[in-house]
C-alpha cells in the first residue's frame, strides 16, 4: 500500500513525468510498471518518464509488505542497545502497542541508546514523539557521529527518513537535557526503526548454494557446499537467525563442491548454517 506523488492533472506534449512512490506505514516500494509490462519496471522510488506515451498507458506504483527492521512489540529486541543504556519499552507507540522511551534524566545529562548494523544502498526511518522542556532539552539522532535530526517540545508521533550508503554504520539517539528545568512528560520515544539491512547474496549465477551439515562420531559436524564451480563462497553460522558469524571462506572444487570438516557443533543450542557468495 502507498501512493504516487508529483502527478499534475494535465501535461503537455513532450513534458517529463516526474513522480516519487511513497510507501504506507508497514510497506516499501517494490516496482513500477507501466501497461502491465515488468520489463519496463524501475527499482528506484523516483521515476521520470521522458519517452513518448501514445494510446492509453497504465502506470502503477507496486508496493510489498514489509514490517519495521524493530517494532518494540517483542523482546528480546532485534537491535541490540549500546551497553550501558536504559531505555525502556512504553505502552504507547506509532500505530502499535509499545515504543521505546527515554529513561528519567538528571539536569545537565544525557541518555542514549544505539546500535551498529551493515546496510545497503536505501532509505532510512523512524517515528519520533517528543514531551519536553522546548529548545532546551532535545532528542538528537546521529549516524556514523553526524547530527541528522534533533527534536524537542510537545510533538505528536511524525516520521524522519535518511539516505544510507552500503556498508556499516553506527546509528545512536540521545536525549539531552541542560541544567534546569524540565517540562511534559520529560521524555523522549522512539518506534519503528526501519533500516534496509544487508541482504548478502544467496545464488551465484542462477543455482543456488546447498549447505549439507553431517555429524561425526567425535561430537563435531561436517559442512560441505554444493554451488557453482570455482565460485567463491562463505560459510556463516547463526544461533537465532538474527545475526550470523563467518566460520570459513572457500573456493569450490570443479565440481561446484567446498567441504569444511570437524566443525564444532555447538554444544545443545541449535545452530543453522548457510553458504552465500562474496
Amino acid at each position: 500500500q502507498g501512493d504516487v506523488v508529483g502527478l499534475k492533472s494535465l501535461y503537455y506534449s513532450g513534458e517529463s513525468l516526474n513522480l516519487e512512490a511513497k510507501a504506507a506505514h508497514g510497506h516499501a516500494f517494490d516496482a513500477w510498471n507501466i501497461s502491465g509490462s515488468s520489463a519496463l519496471s524501475e527499482d528506484e522510488r523516483s521515476l521520470t518518464l521522458s519517452k513518448e506515451v501514445t494510446g492509453e498507458t497504465v502506470l502503477l506504483a507496486q508496493f510489498k509488505a514489509d514490517p519495521a527492521t524493530e517494532d518494540f512489540e517483542d523482546m528480546p529486541l532485534s537491535i541490540m542497545p549500546d551497553g550501558s543504556s536504559n531505555w525502556s519499552l512504553s505502552s504507547g507507540g506509532y500505530l502499535s502497542n509499545n515504543s521505546l522511551a527515554s529513561p528519567a534524566t538528571a539536569d545537565d545529562s544525557s541518555s542514549s541508546f544505539g546500535f551498529i548494523s551493515k546496510v545497503q544502498n536505501g532509505v532510512g526511518s523512524f517515528y519520533v514523539k517528543t514531551s519536553t522542556e522546548k529548545n532546551w532539552d532535545k532528542l538528537v539522532f546521529k549516524c556514523d557521529g553526524q547530527v541528522l535530526g534533533s527534536w524537542s517540545g510537545e510533538t505528536d508521533w511524525q516520521s524522519f527518513e535518511f539516505s544510507l550508503k552500503e556498508g556499516f554504520h553506527h546509528f545512536e539517539w540521545i536525549y539531552s537535557k541542560d541544567s534546569f528545568g524540565a517540562e511534559g512528560l520529560d521524555t523522549v520515544f522512539v518506534d519503528d526503526i526501519d533500516l534496509p539491512l544487508y541482504q548478502p547474496k544467496a545464488f551465484a549465477g542462477n543455482k543456488p548454494a546447498s549447505v549439507y551439515v553431517k555429524p561425526s562420531l567425535d561430537g563435531t559436524l561436517d559442512i560441505e557446499v554444493q554451488g557453482v564451480a570455482g565460485e567463491s563462497y562463505v560459510i556463516e553460522v547463526s544461533k537465532g537467525l538474527q545475526t550470523w558469524e563467518v566460520i570459513h571462506r572457500g573456493l569450490a572444487d570443479s565440481e561446484g563442491r567446498m567441504q569444511l570438516r570437524g566443525v564444532s557443533g555447538g554444544g545443545k543450542a541449535q545452530s543453522f548454517y548457510r553458504a552465500v557468495t562474496e
